[in-house]
Order: structure tokens, then C-alpha cells, then sequence
């Protein structure tokens, strides 16, 4: 039997012609009609569907040209055979897809305590779209053309103005470029640098995006491992490492401060070979006890720190606003070669969040959320003590959006994180962070619980029924 079932809008305004050709072609491209089977007559189709001879004619012939069809003598017409090395890659990789969209979906999440996530209901929203309606209304067309290369010069003011006060970091406006990610800053930062094939040093475990961007741009990875005084400095002075990225405010993802004294001889060595820094201070808004502490930029006398930023954590994961302080040699090197690269931030986004920050709606906010997220840090922590007692002990300081726990006594082959993700209980496990071109002789047992997008209820209830998925 050679019949096929072919929809045809009639009333739209593609030629029925062309419709039926697009139909049999996709027909054939996703394995419907197989290799070999034989197609209706240019008779029979024109029966079945209504139409003109000619018309399913064209459509043969088009068919036909291209290969997806072909002719016997007296016989009528054929489905080419596709299956080349090219096709088959198409369905495994197809296959793949779908299965791993599957697996992915395939458990219910009823607590999700997982990063890159933040609590949303107490984002001022009306204020936000006050004031973006205000750029629009105030700026004009003006904001329908390109910007500056850098930014916006307005927001880059009032970011030099609020790392000032509140971390330390010495720079003015000229020394910031905008971006809508890190991994866009850094890829212009490795063209400043122009270190491609040399070492770089990572904290290990530590930012796994960061490092992947090094790594697909050629530079090798070196990496160094952590403890609560931050990356190994003993391991960094015996690499060949010609820069290195940290995380010295809020350690990615172990959660410790680097003290003064650790951040000053870090500092020294790469003074002492004229190596850069990058200093990612990511979650450096949200400190829950004491004072806030200076970012490592603070204390550089020698231009030596790059500094990167991010408003992801304390806005919205959607605002794609991030930005890197740079040197004053290194500022030189991008505005002489690297200034034709045009701004990829909107600048209807930078205007609003300018706005937002010099009518003082940023720090409110800031200091709201710092007070939530205390409440909640708090409250995670506790639930961990009267839930998981002395199965696990919590590391890092009063920082951040997670609780970093190690179990204390974990069983041998035993899966902690699958098995809390089939429990419907979704978690970082620390493991994610690791360099991945290592091999290590035992197992990382620490996860992070992210508690900033649950409320009290929900953290309690995760927590509560984490404990008897993992220990009883």
C-alpha cells in the first residue's frame, strides 16, 4: 500500500506545491517513509487531495532534482535511500537527546535546594518596571542605538561608587567594562592577557565554568587544591602558573574567607613574577556576621587583580549584568586593540539598572535581602542540627546563598546525590566542581543546600526527609 497522509493548509499563503514537497521531504528526513517504499502516482495524490495534476507534478520533479525521491521505468516513483554516516549521526545523536531529556525529567522535584537560584518574591517588581518605563519614556531613541563599548558610563559611575563603599575596591568608571556574563569578560580578558598555551591556577574544586573557558581557549589548567585559608599557596608557588582565579570572599563552592594575611602573600607572589589575579567575588553582597570584608583588590598596590562582579545573585538570574574591573596596563591594552568589540548588554537594561541604583532602590534591596537571607541561612542551619546531628558537620562561614555539609561517616558505594535526586530532593554535590581532568583516590562527600528560593516550610521539610533518605 502506497498511500501517504499529507496535511495541506489551503488557505495559507505557501503554493500547495511547495507544501506537498515540504511534507514528503520531512516525511522522509525523520524515518515516516521508509527507503524504498513507493509514493502514490502523480495521479493518485492528485485524486486524494484535490488538486491539479501539474501541481503534484512540481512537486515530484522538485523531489526528484534533489534526491529525495527516485524513478523506475513503468513503475513510478521511490523513497532514496538516506541512511548515509551523516543521517545515522543525526538519529544517535537525536536518540541521545531524547533519552537524556527523559532521564533529566524523569524524577519529580518536591525540594530543590540547588544553586543559581534566588528568591524572586521579594524582588521589587513594580518598582523595576517603574523605572525601566522611566528609561524608556526619558531616553528616547536614544537607547535604540549601540552604546559605549564599556557600558553605559552612568551605570559604570555608580558601580565605582558602591564598590568603593562597600568593597574597598579602588577604581574609577574608565576601569570598568560591562558584559552580559563572565564567561564573555573573561574570553576578552584572555585577548588582553594574551597567555594562550600557558598555566593557569584554579582552586580545586571551584568554578567549573570559569575554568572550561580557559581550557576551550587553550591555556592549561593547573589545579590547586583548597582549605579554609583558600587556595594552597605552596601548591601555586611549586606551578608554573602564570595567573590565577579565586574566589577569596566566599570560596566557590566550599564557602570559606581567605584571611588578610593569606590574601596579602597571594598578592606577593604575583607581584614577584609579574602574574595577574582574577578575583571573582560572586555572593560578596550577602555576609550574615561581622563586618563585611575588603575584596582582595583592596590591597593591591601593583595592578596585579583583575576584579569580576555580578548583579545575578543579588537582582535576578535573568538580568545578564556582570562586570570586570581591570588594571590600569590592562585598560590600555583593551581600549588600543579591543574597543571594536560593541557592547552585548542592553542598554535599556543598563539604564534601568543605573536608575535603580542611584535612587537608592539597590541598597534598600540589598539590605531587605541580606535580613531574608540571614533568616533563612539561619533556619537552614538549625534544621541540619536537629535533623542530621552527628552525621554530617557544616563548613564554611556566614556567607552566601548555600550550607555546604560533608557527611561525617558515608558508606562505602553508596550514591548520596542519586539518591536523594530519585527521592525528589534536588541538590549540588560538590563533586560538580572538581576538575574533571583529575582523578581522585576517594570520594567527595559534601553537598551544598541552596535555601534562598524555599521558604522556611519547604527548607525544614527537605532537610527533614534528606535525613531519612541519606541515614535511616
Amino acid at each position: 500500500m502506497n498511500e501517504i497522509i499529507l496535511q495541506l493548509n489551503r488557505d495559507g499563503s505557501d503554493p500547495i506545491y511547495l507544501q506537498i514537497y515540504e511534507e514528503i521531504k520531512n516525511q522522509i528526513l525523520n524515518d515516516i517513509l521508509h527507503p524504498d517504499r513507493k509514493i502514490p502516482s502523480v495521479r493518485l495524490l492528485s485524486t486524494n487531495l484535490g488538486v491539479s495534476r501539474n501541481t503534484v507534478e512540481t512537486a515530484y520533479e522538485r523531489l526528484l532534482s534533489e534526491g529525495y525521491i527516485y524513478s523506475k521505468a513503468r513503475s513510478g516513483y521511490y523513497v532514496q535511500d538516506l541512511a548515509t554516516d551523516v543521517m545515522r549521526e543525526k538519529e544517535q545523536v537525536t536518540k541521545k537527546a531524547i533519552t537524556s531529556e527523559i532521564e533529566t525529567n524523569s524524577f519529580v522535584t518536591r525540594f530543590d535546594f540547588r544553586g543559581n537560584r534566588v528568591d524572586t518574591t521579594n524582588f521589587p517588581l513594580s518598582i523595576w518596571k517603574k523605572i525601566m518605563n522611566q528609561c524608556l519614556k526619558d531616553q528616547g531613541d536614544e537607547l535604540f542605538y549601540f552604546g559605549q563599548p564599556q557600558g553605559e558610563l552612568g551605570l559604570r559611575k555608580e558601580i565605582a561608587d558602591y564598590l568603593h563603599q562597600a568593597r574597598g575596591v579602588r577604581c574609577t568608571e574608565e576601569q570598568i567594562i560591562i558584559g552580559p556574563h563572565s564567561q564573555y569578560l573573561l574570553n576578552l580578558l584572555c585577548q588582553m592577557i594574551g597567555l594562550n598555551g600557558q598555566t593557569i591556577a584554579f582552586e580545586n574544586p571551584g568554578y567549573y565554568a570559569a575554568r572550561q573557558v580557559f581550557r576551550l581557549l587553550g591555556y592549561q589548567i593547573e589545579s590547586i587544591a583548597v582549605d579554609k585559608n583558600g587556595i594552597n599557596l605552596d601548591q601555586l608557588h611549586q606551578s608554573n602558573a602564570a595567573l590565577a582565579y579565586v574566589t577569596p570572599s566566599h570560596q566557590i563552592p566550599l564557602g570559606y574567607i581567605m584571611p588578610v594575611q593569606q590574601r596579602l602573600k597571594l598578592i606577593e607572589w604575583a607581584v614577584s613574577g609579574e602574574r595577574y589575579i582574577i578575583e571573582d567575588d560572586l555572593n560578596s553582597e550577602f555576609r550574615y556576621s561581622g563586618d563585611p570584608i575588603p575584596a582582595l583588590q583592596h590591597l593591591d598596590h601593583h595592578g596585579r587583580v583583575i576584579y569580576m562582579g555580578t548583579f545575578f545573585k543579588s537582582l535576578l538570574p535573568s538580568i545578564r549584568l556582570n562586570y570586570m574591573v581591570l588594571p590600569a596596563n590592562l585598560l590600555e591594552i583593551y581600549q588600543v586593540h579591543l574597543s571594536i568589540y560593541q557592547q552585548t548588554t542592553s542598554r535599556v537594561l543598563q539604564k534601568t539598572v543605573e536608575l535603580f541604583m542611584k535612587e537608592g532602590y539597590w541598597i534598600r534591596h540589598l539590605r531587605r535581602m541580606r535580613k531574608i537571607y540571614k533568616k533563612k541561612f539561619d533556619w537552614t542551619r538549625e534544621c541540619i542540627q536537629k535533623y542530621m546531628k552527628d552525621d554530617v558537620t557544616i563548613l564554611g562561614d556566614n556567607a552566601g546563598h548555600h550550607v555546604v555539609v560533608q557527611l561525617n561517616e558515608p558508606k562505602a558505594n553508596k550514591d548520596y546525590h542519586s539518591l536523594a535526586m530519585e527521592n525528589g530532593i534536588a541538590l549540588d554535590s560538590v563533586t560538580q566542581f572538581l576538575d574533571e581532568n583529575q582523578t581522585y583516590e576517594n570520594d567527595f562527600h559534601i553537598y551544598m543546600l541552596c535555601f534562598t528560593a524555599l521558604s522556611e516550610e519547604k527548607i525544614e521539610e527537605g532537610i527533614k526527609e534528606l535525613s531519612k533518605v541519606w541515614f535511616d
